[in-house]
């Protein structure tokens, strides 16, 4: 460190991502481009449906369509990215299903 820089001068790192945070970010990258641009411009983003539909130029009806379709999609993925750790972290502590 240069000796005219304080230790306020030198940036902070990140804070590591946490696991829900990794798995929202996978599950929202598994969505298709469309259904990612509106789900994240409602939902994130907070934006009216309405300039949603006027951005896209599809109708509000379709915007709606799309958004709940994927609002689905990213459930069903983050549920199931959500068991897969589950079920990888049973066997991290030796908690495996003894049935088959």
């Amino acid at each position: 460190m240069p000796l005219d820089e304080t230790a306020e001068d030198i940036p902070s790192p990140e804070p590591a991502p946490s696991a829900d945070d990794v798995r929202v970010r996978r599950a929202l990258a598994e969505l298709s481009p469309s259904l990612r641009r509106v789900l994240v411009a409602r939902d994130l983003d907070e934006e009216p449906v309405l300039t949603i539909a006027r951005r896209l130029g599809a109708s509000v009806a379709a915007v709606r369509k799309r958004l709940t379709r994927a609002r689905a999609m990213f459930r069903m993925r983050y549920a199931t990215r959500q068991g897969r750790e589950d079920d990888d972290d049973d066997k991290r502590d030796g908690d495996e299903d003894s049935t088959p």
